[in-house]
């Protein structure tokens, strides 16, 4: 069985974090291995309480988890604290498997999930250990200082966090007004992805496309082809939304199981 493995943050509400982690993960196929950063309390309408795990638990979470199975692929997302962010990635840095890196700073609902030092510390020490960094469009102007209002700014940032030390990068391009569109740099080159925007703000989009992607890059996929693969499965998710709560929607990549499931439940005995 592929071994994936995922640090970061607990969803009390499941509609992102490690639990969107989990379920992207193994609907690829992939046993998710998982390293928490932080429990958080939320709902789809805010998030009321965050509880930092210690940078020592998250460690001792890792150790175990790497002394004992062959780990593939490994997606960082929620780090929180700065301590988090060097103490896992020092860690890291001598595996040889990939590692996707979704610097998380913003709840889906809007609330902070950082600490003030936290991005310096994805600069020094998390982004050097990036496969694939997957900001969005707050996340890449956070990291490189920038301010992003077009096509431009974007190829300049993405050359920016190269240069930082991660190997590719993806800047997702929701936040821009106009077409919704994708850039990915990786290997000296350019690819635009652009889909229709829709008008439904849905919640652990992020996670679900780290995720996915980090499962391709385990399989041995190009980082292109872990992208695209994981695109088409993530619009197909975002159409699919469905409320658990009175505000943000979220999103499955297994919600098809679910459905179907559904369907089983109600056909009439033999």
């Amino acid at each position: 069985m592929l071994v994936t493995l995922t640090v970061a943050g607990s969803d009390s509400l499941g509609g992102a974090g490690i639990e969107a982690d989990i379920k992207a993960m193994s609907s690829l196929g992939a046993h998710p291995a998982v390293s928490i950063t932080a429990v958080t309390s939320q709902n789809s309408q805010k998030v009321s309480g965050i509880f930092p795990i210690p940078a020592s638990v998250v460690i001792s979470q890792l150790d175990a988890i790497l002394e004992d199975s062959h780990v593939s692929g490994a997606k960082l997302g929620m780090l929180y604290s700065a301590d988090v962010a060097e103490q896992v990635s020092k860690r890291l840095r001598t595996e040889s498997f990939p590692i996707v890196v979704d610097p998380v700073f913003i709840a889906g609902v809007g609330d902070s999930l950082k600490t003030d030092e936290l991005i310096e510390s994805v600069c020094k020490f998390v982004i050097p250990i990036a496969t694939l960094i997957t900001p969005n469009i707050p996340e890449a102007e956070d990291l490189t200082g920038i301010k992003i209002n077009s096509q431009d700014d974007i190829m300049d940032a993405c050359r920016r966090l190269h240069a930082m030390g991660a190997d590719s990068v993806l800047i997702k391009g929701g936040h821009l007004n106009g077409p919704c569109i994708d850039t990915l740099f990786s290997k000296n080159k350019f690819l635009r992805v652009e889909v229709p925007r829709v008008t439904i703000r849905g919640h652990g989009g992020g996670c679900i496309l780290s995720s996915l992607i980090t499962v391709y890059l385990a399989k041995g996929m190009s980082v292109w082809e872990s992208y695209l693969r994981s695109k088409i499965i993530l619009d197909e998710s975002i159409k699919l939304n469905y409320p658990v709560g009175h505000g943000v929607p979220a999103m499955s990549p297994i919600l098809q199981t679910y459905l179907d499931s559904e369907k089983l439940h109600r056909m009439p005995k033999l």
